[in-house]
């Protein structure tokens, strides 16, 4: 069997995924103000995480928010779906995913 890269595939539901937590984030009224690689998670069953809030701040302004998607499009458009996989979860298809089901 031909290996296929999903990667053109899966990035739209991925980002679309991250743009979600990043809304919820701003609605609760907090800047997470430190998005980076290593603060974007996805586990095993597909659900994006953002960590790491020790920098965050509470009610931004909209320009504050406008800024912080724009910094999680760079960030996105950057990275490949196995990256955003913790090193505590097994990427999907791999030999450590399959046996943990």
């Amino acid at each position: 069997m031909k290996k296929v890269d999903l990667t053109p595939v899966l990035m739209p539901f991925i980002s679309q995924a991250f743009f979600r937590v990043l809304n919820d984030i701003h609605q609760a009224g907090i800047l997470h103000r430190d998005l980076s690689p290593g603060n974007l998670m996805l586990d095993d069953h597909g659900t994006a995480s953002i960590i790491d809030f020790d920098r965050a701040t509470r009610n931004p302004t909209e320009s504050q928010k406008e800024e912080e998607r724009e910094s999680l499009t760079m960030l996105l458009n950057a990275r490949v779906p196995s990256t955003f996989f913790s090193s505590d979860a097994a990427t999907p298809g791999s030999s450590e995913a399959e046996d943990k089901t």
